[in-house]
């Protein structure tokens, strides 16, 4: 499969653990976290599933919608 050149890839980097968490203290599930981060469900999915590639934005936007730095998700 041909990678888009915005694309990077992330492979077991990015903390998991810590937006499941989140979602969980608030209550959420995955499709109304997205909704919140502005990503569509799939886009999230790929994240917490550690898909083999997604955008960084998506990362960013669950970091901002989390209040904490991209940095914080990220290993």
């Amino acid at each position: 499969m041909k990678k888009d050149k915005n694309e990077i890839t992330f492979e077991n980097t990015i903390k998991i653990q810590k937006i499941e968490e989140y979602m969980k203290k608030h209550n959420l599930t995955e499709e109304q976290f997205a909704q919140k981060c502005h990503l569509t469900l799939k886009e999230l999915q790929k994240v917490l599933h550690n898909h083999s590639y997604f955008e960084p934005i998506w990362v960013l936007k669950i970091a901002r919608t989390m209040s904490v730095d991209f940095n914080d998700l990220v290993n």
